[in-house]
């Protein structure tokens, strides 16, 4: 059980740290777009 729950911990800390990334990642992108084109 411990070895279950110590993989379960694991994984659910890893998919809050990954799920903003991905949901961020896409803005990030578009306002890198936004910025390039200002600038030209």
């Amino acid at each position: 059980m411990l070895k279950a729950n110590r993989i379960s911990i694991v994984l659910a800390a890893a998919a809050l740290i990954v799920v903003p990334n991905l949901l961020t990642a896409p803005a990030n992108a578009q306002t890198k777009v936004y910025v390039v084109g200002d600038r030209n």
